[in-house]
């Protein structure tokens, strides 16, 4: 059964359908939603989810400028309960004890918020990238500071942006900026940790979630979790929000650690903001994924960490004036987790060769591709880099394969992978019907913003998975990461649970999950 809904020129930003398709998917008996703008790209992206046929009668009348609500659902009870939850996303009510001056108001500008609330200095952007500039450029006149969650904006907007926030002393965080957490007020996708002395930057959002969480497991606190939008360190930006955070960090009492981290950073410009870090005073703590070499100046209080978890590792250290953990090697790591490959290898036929590792995270990605040649060989990788093979169609794999989904080809049009896990539980039912794999590695991510329970939608998948393979008289290996903290509203325990139940593997470590990939892959 399919219940659908247009509502005529009606814009609501990203964030806000986001959560209406959350509220919708989480309703029982509910099997598939969508809620997007009805463009051109939303309509071919709810097609290839099977939500629409070509003889549809809403694509008629759907314009750009309408949003468009499709939900299908198997029981008749779950009717109702759509519908009231989308009169309750756009009904707000003024409740019997309150009057209109007490209700929320939604600003329809920059300049009206900023009139209606003076003391505000960060504006939140998520409108789509071709609208995001405009209102950030906007925000920056008025003396605001940018987070930006938007993506789909041009380097060139982005310098222009950054370039006018250098001037007005205000920080751009982003744009296709995931994560932060600042003054404890989480934004995008960020987790339930406990406050602290230690402050993060990273151009690298689900990085700086896992660094977020590994402090927080390690008893130590955040103070600020800074996200600067993956291209921050390249070249042509040169490290603008970097270099702004750094400096505003300097002044903060409550910083005593500072961690760096990124992927795809230039090596001039991390030399540059790591001379810049060194005169903070502050301890500084470095994690910069396929830089050619560790990043370190110990006399000046500036140490190196081989992963995202080892730089929380190191800082945790370091704010409790402890010793310096060494770095994990692979060695370690290999006798570390000796019993669990043991389990797995021997199980597999000769057909089954292939790694498929399928990430919402670009940060877990790029760490994997750090990995991954060590131990095997012709890796396809998507988005594409120098080094790897070419995966020509993004949506079909092909031998050893890592794919971040959520890349911009992926999201482009649609909701993160994070928020709606349908698009990856598409391409894994897919993939679970090619025997010559071995080993599917995924992340998992817990908090704000994120699937309210990620786990209870991938663990059917995985036992499905499972049992064609035995049928076939073979064995699937899965090994999940899960990204998150006791406190998020998913729960770390009872996320761990649901997928251990399947037989998956489950760790809280990125780069453990890779090399044990890895390890049974190429046993």
């Amino acid at each position: 059964m399919n219940y659908s809904l247009v509502k005529e020129n009606t814009y609501n930003d990203s964030m806000k359908l986001m959560k209406l398709q959350n509220d919708l998917g989480s309703i029982e008996g509910v099997t598939n939603c969508g809620v997007a703008m009805g463009t051109p790209e939303n309509i071919k992206q709810f097609r290839k989810a099977g939500l629409i046929s070509d003889e549809s009668s809403d694509l008629e009348k759907i314009s750009p400028n309408d949003l468009w609500i499709t939900v299908e659902y198997s029981t008749t009870d779950a009717l109702s309960v759509i519908e009231e939850k989308i009169e309750n996303h756009f009904n707000r009510k003024i409740s019997e004890d309150k009057s209109e001056d007490d209700v929320e108001f939604t600003p329809k500008t920059i300049a009206s918020a900023v009139r209606r609330l003076p003391s505000a200095n960060l504006a939140f952007i998520s409108v789509p990238g071709r609208y995001a500039v405009i209102e950030a450029i906007e925000a920056i006149n008025k003396g605001l500071s940018v987070f930006m969650f938007s993506d789909n904006v041009s380097l060139e907007e982005e310098i222009k942006m950054k370039t006018l926030a250098e001037k007005r002393k205000v920080l751009v965080m982003g744009p296709d900026c995931g994560t932060a957490i600042i003054a404890g007020a989480p934004l995008g996708f960020s987790n339930v940790v406990r406050r602290g002395k230690i402050s993060i930057i990273a151009a690298s959002g689900t990085g700086l979630q896992e660094i977020c969480c590994t402090i927080h497991k390690m008893g130590g606190g955040v103070a600020q979790a800074i996200g600067t939008g993956g291209r921050d360190l390249s070249s042509e930006v040169g490290g603008k929000t970097f270099s702004r955070a750094l400096e505003a960090l300097s002044q903060e009492d409550d910083t005593e650690v500072i961690i760096l981290a990124s992927k795809h950073a230039d090596g001039d410009v991390i030399e540059r903001i790591v001379r810049r870090a060194a005169k903070t005073k502050k301890k500084i703590v470095t994690c910069f994924i396929g830089s050619e070499k560790p990043v370190e100046d110990i006399e000046n209080g500036v140490f190196s960490a081989s992963g995202f978890e080892h730089a929380a590792a190191v800082s945790v250290a370091l704010s409790k004036s402890e010793s310096l953990p060494e770095p994990p090697t692979k060695h370690t790591l290999q006798i570390e987790m000796r019993h669990t490959i043991d389990a797995e290898v021997g199980r597999f036929s000769k057909q089954q060769k292939y790694v498929r590792a399928f990430f919402t995270g670009g940060s877990f990605s790029d760490q994997a591709l750090q990995i991954f040649p060590d131990y095997l060989e012709s890796i396809s990788v998507y988005p594409h880099q120098d080094g790897f093979l070419k995966l020509v169609d993004p949506d079909a794999s092909q031998g050893n394969c890592i794919v971040d989904l959520g890349d911009d080809y992926f999201t482009h049009g649609r909701l993160h992978p994070i928020i709606d896990p349908s698009q990856r539980m598409d391409r894994l039912k897919r993939e679970m019907n090619d025997f010559s794999i071995r080993v599917i590695l995924l992340d998992v991510m817990l908090g704000y913003g994120a699937h309210p329970d990620p786990a209870g939608l991938l663990a059917p998948i995985i036992l499905e998975g499972k049992k064609k393979f035995e049928e076939k008289g073979q064995y699937l290996s899965v090994i999940v990461n899960i990204c998150g903290t006791e406190k998020d509203v998913q729960n770390l325990d009872e996320q761990k649970e649901k997928i251990s139940r399947t037989g998956a593997i489950v760790l809280d470590s990125s780069r453990k999950a890779a090399l044990l990939a890895c390890l049974i892959g190429s046993a």
